[in-house]
């Protein structure tokens, strides 16, 4: 009678197991195609914004740069309070902030409401350049100049 039951937990656990193996599988075979999708939209934009750059656009590299960390920011957040973020989203949702304290947008009421409660990161603890950035005087300037 033992040596049934033991049998039977035994079918069920390499079923069970088998049964999530598969799930497991068909999620990432979901999942792979759309980040495959978002990963060569990336390059393309990045790739225009190189060529802009390339042609002595600064002020429209800027502006696409611009407008893709904003709605990242923006996805990041997703409506989530600040505490239900990750440690990492938290950062990358600080350093946005940091940015745009210094170049404010000038048509994203919603990003700008959805960074208010995000704490400032100190600059010490940026990057170099983000470091550099955020400690330069603007002299009222918010975009950078053309070459």
């Amino acid at each position: 009678m033992l040596s049934r039951f033991a049998a039977i937990v035994v079918l069920a656990l390499v079923t069970f197991g088998a049964g999530y193996a598969l799930g497991h599988r068909a999620a990432l075979g979901q999942t792979m195609p759309l980040l495959a999708a978002d990963t060569q939209f990336n390059l393309a934009q990045r790739i225009e914004s190189l060529a802009k750059l390339r042609l002595g656009d600064v002020t429209g590299a800027v502006a696409d740069l611009e407008m893709f960390a904003d709605g990242a920011a923006l996805n990041l957040l997703q409506g989530r309070s600040w505490a239900d973020l990750e440690p990492g989203v938290q950062r990358s949702i600080q350093l946005a902030k940091a940015y745009r304290s210094k170049f404010p947008p000038t048509n994203n009421d919603t990003l700008v409401a959805s960074l208010l409660p995000v704490p400032v990161l100190d600059a010490q603890s940026c990057s170099p350049a983000l470091r550099v950035l955020l400690e330069q005087s603007t002299g009222g300037a918010s975009r950078p100049r053309e070459p």
